[in-house]
């Protein structure tokens, strides 16, 4: 239960872990989202608004100008014409005069009366002109006629829409060099001293003439639009407000505006509100003012609405209890401000209610997807304590007992289809594999103990067959010693002495081909047939030719042997032997002198190869205290780990270096041997025969 309570756990934190960050990333981005499409949709509101206002206007501009562009038409040309004759007089004509002195108090104006044809154009449209000084304040030409028009004797008390005089927008807003018209208000106010101006500078910069005449009902011709001289009309500014018909085309935007804003795609919570230059709202919609209940205009965010477009900003409302967005954008040709505000939380809260249903939504799914891991986890975890227990189970089997496959192949678990299933399939292969695997072993290790068993019996059959060393013969004037170190348990070569019929000893070495139980049952027949040759009476070189006869007529496996037997007379010191490709024996002198090896110019061929060979005598002889050694090639073919020989002429050093005694010449030598091997493994059998003649004193 523990286990399957850990496995849960972890199993639900790391899908937590996993999901939490990217849910949370993707929820907060979600929210961002809909938080900024609710401030365009808010702006595109706004931007709505605004452009309803423009359309309204300009519809009710278009209407109110179509019959004054005539007048228009006449004031411009009047204007142009009137300043290009001040400007061609040079300032020297008098007031009432031609040619008279100059009016101190008009720089770059004429003092005398206009000519006949501008004078009579000026009496038609009931102008009056006047010559605003850049560095001095304006001063008024009566009109020609001498009659009035209901206009001030003077241009001090015209003033455009925001209450400027013309002094001072002038020097704000320099006049273009083509010309430029504005509409004026007498004293700033509302009301039939509406006056239409034309307003262009003079030839020298210094001064600007204005032209004036009352315009009942007039208007500014539409912006950007140009006369024939080039003059533009009169653009989108601070002073282009309406005139006489301000309050009429005021009321008429508001009326057909006051309709739109039902339709308008905002909020419920959204408050619209349209104020006036003098910041008194003029018109308001939406909770949670009515009409007649908006604020005052800040005075900061009308100077922020100043710098033109849409200014948008976070702050509280007088009297309205929260944080607002707030969007105000100053119309010019009207002098009014938009301005729309909703709360902040009326911006966020769909985003919030939409996070909120995600999330609700997010965590049932996710609630779903650990529920069904934990059932998933809840019943893989029951299959693999099923496979720890099976796997226990097994710990106690006999899996050398064939009975144990059972075990292995009633398994339920095997059966599912899930991943235990094949878990539990693979352990039950596992466990029969192992099984298997097991009696293999089991019945090889049977069938190597009767190997050993046999390689027992064989050793013991070449103990037997073979002379011990301890029996080596020793006698007055003869001693011998022997050793025999085989590779395997059972090897090939082979020694053997024993006295002749004619009383000489018989000394045989030789080394079988192949290893094991063949080589030694091979060896056993070549020492058999040996004894047999020379116990009848025949000499070395006859006794070997008899022996390959032998093993040529019974060897099936067509093994062979290298060969040697001799006969020593200890009397003479003569030794009479035959060699079948084996090594040469090798002589010692006494005293510590040099060594000999008994080779021959025409060695014999290996006995049991081919029958028929005719084996030759050869013969030695040995002084007092000489040493006579046969080997076998174990000895001159043993390895280092370099894979370098022993070798017969380093077999010729320490041999020299021997003591003279056969035991103790070959104890010496297969010390000598085992030094230069190392490491190294034997590879081969290593056997030698050692005897000495000693003549008795």
């Amino acid at each position: 239960m523990g286990f399957r309570f850990k496995t849960s756990l972890l199993l639900v934190v790391t899908v937590l872990l996993a999901t939490a960050p990217i849910v949370l990333f993707s929820l907060d981005e979600l929210a961002r989202s809909a938080i900024e499409r609710e401030r365009q949709g808010f702006r595109a509101a706004a931007v709505i608004l605004a452009g309803e206002i423009r359309a309204f206007y300009h519809a009710y501009q278009t209407e109110r100008s179509e019959g004054s562009e005539g007048r228009l038409a006449a004031l411009r040309a009047a204007g142009i014409l009137a300043a290009g004759f001040l400007d061609g007089s040079g300032g020297t004509g008098r007031a009432g005069a031609p040619g008279g002195g100059r009016d101190p108090g008009a720089a770059g104006a004429a003092a005398g009366p206009l000519p006949a044809v501008l004078a009579g154009r000026l009496a038609e449209l009931g102008m009056v002109a006047g010559v605003l000084s850049l560095d001095r304040g304006p001063r008024a030409r009566p009109p020609a006629s001498g009659g009035g028009h209901g206009l001030p004797p003077s241009l001090e008390s015209l003033r455009d829409a925001r209450g400027r005089p013309v002094a001072e927008f002038v020097r704000e807003e320099p006049v273009p060099p083509g010309g430029i018209f504005r509409l004026l208000r007498e004293g700033g106010g509302d009301g039939p001293g509406t006056v239409l101006a034309f307003l262009r500078p003079s030839g020298d910069g210094r001064s600007v003439y204005v032209f004036a005449s009352p315009s009942p009902g007039a208007s500014a011709p539409p912006a950007g639009d140009p006369d024939a001289s080039g003059v533009p009309g009169t653009p989108a500014g601070p002073s282009a407000a309406p005139g006489e018909g301000a309050g009429r085309a005021a009321e008429a935007v508001l009326a057909q505006l006051s309709y739109r804003l039902a339709e308008l795609p905002v909020r419920a919570d959204t408050w619209v509100a349209v104020y006036g230059g003098d910041g008194k709202a003029l018109l308001t919609s939406g909770a949670p003012l009515e009409a007649g209940e908006a604020p005052g205009l800040p005075e900061g965010l009308r100077a922020r609405a100043l710098t033109g477009g849409f200014t948008e900003e976070t702050a509280s409302l007088p009297g309205i209890d929260g944080q607002f967005i707030v969007l105000a954008e100053r119309y010019e040709p009207l002098d009014w401000y938009i301005v729309l505000a909703t709360p902040v939380s009326a911006i966020s809260a769909p985003a919030r209610e939409l996070v909120w249903k995600l999330s609700a939504t997010v965590a049932a799914v996710l609630a779903l997807g650990i529920l069904f891991a934990l059932v998933s986890a809840g019943i893989l975890s029951r299959g693999l304590l099923s496979l720890e227990r099976r796997a226990r189970e097994a710990e106690g089997l006999d899996l050398s007992d064939p009975a144990s496959e059972g075990f292995f192949r009633r398994d339920a678990l095997a059966a599912r289809g899930d991943e235990v299933g094949r878990v539990a399939g693979a352990f039950d292969r596992f466990g029969l594999s192992l099984v298997s695997n097991i009696r293999a072993v089991v019945e090889a290790g049977r069938a190597r103990e009767v190997v050993q068993a046999e390689l027992a019996a064989a050793r013991k059959l070449q103990a037997e067959m073979l002379p011990l060393p301890r029996e080596a013969p020793k006698s007055p004037g003869f001693d011998a010693a022997a050793i025999l170190e085989p590779a395997q348990e059972v090897g090939g070569d082979l020694y053997d002495f024993f006295t002749a019929p004619c009383g000489r000893r018989c000394l045989v070495i030789g080394d079988v081909s192949g290893k094991g139980v063949p080589a030694a049952i091979f060896m056993a027949m070549v020492v058999s047939h040996v004894r047999g040759a020379v116990r009848s009476g025949l000499q070395p070189e006859e006794a070997m030719s008899l022996v390959n006869e032998q093993l040529n007529e019974c060897n099936p496996g067509s093994m062979f042997v290298t060969l040697v037997i001799g006969l020593f007379d200890a009397r003479t010191g003569v030794l009479t032997f035959a060699n079948a490709g084996h090594n040469p024996p090798a002589v010692a002198e006494a005293g510590g002198g040099g060594v000999r090896f008994l080779e021959s110019d025409e060695p014999d061929p290996l006995a049991g190869a081919w029958p028929g060979i005719r084996y030759g005598r050869r013969e030695a002889t040995l002084e007092d205290g000489e040493l006579c050694l046969f080997y076998t090639d174990g000895l001159t073919e043993a390895q280092d780990a370099s894979g370098a020989l022993f070798g017969q002429a380093r077999l010729g050093e320490a041999l020299a270096a021997c003591p003279r005694d056969p035991e103790a010449a070959c104890g010496a030598l297969f010390l000598a041997v085992r030094r230069w091997r190392g490491e190294a493994p034997q590879s081969d059998d290593i056997t030698m025969l050692a005897f000495r003649r000693k003549i008795p004193s």
